[in-house]
């Protein structure tokens, strides 16, 4: 506060990746993808289009979310070593103890409030955001995790160093214990690259391209959810396919009626 060049430079920095967010009214009138529209400014900002799928109950529920969502894909993110890592580096980041080449002038317990904060936050809106792809909300608690889990092997590393330096640790348990954390990381990416290999998922293209292929009248309306047309839209804005076909989304599932007003279907 009485140090206004130092505050000054602070908030251009906090605030400068926030331009980033200019993308959405620059290009979001063009309806791809963010389907941004002035008259629904205040709605982004305050996130009242969100408030509608945040959901707290029954009991259990979030215990429920906890256990079977959180817990299993963050595991499954860094198998149980990493698991094991990101809290060995909580647990050494509260005992004030950090990795050597940490720098000096910030205090570990300090970054650790910032860290697990950051943490808590985006897993309890992930938890309570009630939507069919609610696991995709996760991703920045999965990162900030991560951010442990390098605290923990930077300091078991250090101390593997440290042991070897003073004879309390033989080399070949020092071999031993990297070549499980190469193993671990080579199983993580021979499990992982296959279930995350996407190049032969190419069923919606196809289907695509037979329903673009057909003989629709000019201006036809397609009708569906808005996971199914959103392959149609990439023909419509990116290969200029069918400009004159138009699209009306709707929700097909019956416990999100309640939650769109979406009229008369059937009349439509």
């Amino acid at each position: 506060i009485f140090q206004p060049r130092v505050l000054g430079t602070s908030i251009i920095a906090l605030l400068a990746p926030l331009l980033l967010y200019l993308y959405i009214p620059l290009r979001g009138e063009s309806d791809v993808g963010v389907e941004y529209h002035a008259s629904s400014f205040a709605d982004m900002i305050l996130a009242s289009n969100v408030s509608v799928w945040l959901k707290f109950g029954p009991p259990g529920f979030l215990w429920e979310r906890v256990t079977q969502v959180y817990l299993p894909l963050l595991i499954e993110q860094f198998t149980v070593v990493g698991f094991a890592l990101g809290w060995f580096g909580i647990v050494t980041l509260a005992r004030k103890r950090a990795p050597r080449g940490f720098p000096e002038n910030v205090p570990p317990r300090q970054w650790l409030a910032l860290l697990l904060l950051a943490h808590l936050g985006e897993t309890a809106f992930a938890i309570v955001f009630w939507v069919v792809d609610s696991e995709i909300f996760f991703i920045p608690s999965y990162l900030t995790f991560l951010f442990f889990v390098g605290i923990g092997l930077a300091v078991l590393c250090d101390e593997i160093q440290t042991r070897v330096a003073s004879r309390n640790f033989s080399r070949g348990l020092q071999t031993a214990l990297l070549l499980g954390v190469a193993l671990v990381a080579a199983f993580s990416l021979w499990t992982n690259f296959a279930r995350n290999d996407q190049s032969h998922n190419d069923a919606p293209d196809a289907r695509w391209q037979e329903i673009l292929a057909l003989p629709l009248e000019k201006n036809a309306i397609l009708m569906g959810p808005w996971e199914d047309l959103t392959p149609f839209e990439y023909y419509y804005y990116v290969a200029n396919a069918r400009r004159d076909l138009k699209r009306d989304k709707i929700v097909i599932y019956q416990d999100q009626l309640k939650l769109v007003s979406q009229g008369d279907v059937a009349e439509r």
